[in-house]
């Protein structure tokens, strides 16, 4: 079994904007433009580096400056679009051997991509957000909602909605024989720890040194 705990998808679109037989585009803060014979290379060094692109012409691209719904529109687009391959390629590799996977979305992913992942889950590929799956004679409990961030994220949920999710979950199973996936971790643990952040969401630095702080869920922990 593989187990995948949740952001599934990357957080960076780049615009390839087509201009005549030449194509520009932005790629890790260098401004670049490429010929249509490089281009192969320059897409998979994008989708290596877990990030998406989409070709437009120059109208396409002035369309959504200006525009975060269009924007958003397009990132979806292209995150079920990357998705899908994965999981035709996970299908073709794990079917053979009878392996398989379990995976939820995180708080960073969309909606959208839960509901793919809900609605290809089989046998091979299996969904199980606020879900327990029985692996020989063990529960399996996953849950990807995260408490609130600076950031709002798409998938968030206050403690006390956390809380009572987990609740439920926790008492279908034995915890004597249980597994607990949980995308957010516990509060004030050695794994929860991020940058502390000011009021503008810069990171706090302390004496030349970086300050951290704990961020975890409280109701994870509890």
């Amino acid at each position: 079994y593989i187990v995948v705990g949740g952001d599934l998808t990357g957080k960076v679109l780049v615009p390839i904007v087509r201009d005549g037989k030449r194509y520009n585009l932005e790629l890790f803060g260098e401004q670049k433009r490429v010929k249509e014979s490089e281009l192969e290379e320059i897409e998979q060094e994008i989708r290596l580096n877990g990030e998406y692109y989409r070709i437009m012409n120059r109208d396409e691209y002035e369309s959504i400056q200006g525009n975060p719904k269009l924007i958003r529109k397009i990132f979806i687009e292209e995150m079920l679009r990357s998705l899908d391959a994965f999981f035709q390629k996970a299908h073709s590799k794990l079917q053979p051997i009878g392996a398989k996977m379990l995976l939820l979305a995180g708080n960073d992913d969309y909606d959208e991509v839960a509901d793919y992942i809900k609605k290809n889950s089989d046998e091979t590929l299996t969904e199980f957000d606020k879900k327990a799956v029985d692996i020989e004679g063990y529960s399996f409990v996953g849950y990807g909602y995260s408490n609130k961030t600076p950031w709002n994220t798409p998938r968030e949920r206050d403690e006390s909605t956390i809380y009572k999710e987990l609740s439920s979950l926790v008492s279908r199973v034995d915890a004597d024989r249980s597994v607990y996936i949980m995308h957010v971790p516990p509060v004030d643990t050695k794994i929860d720890k991020a940058p502390e952040l000011t009021a503008d969401l810069k990171q706090k630095v302390n004496s030349g040194y970086m300050a951290m702080r704990s961020v975890g869920s409280t109701s994870v922990r509890r």
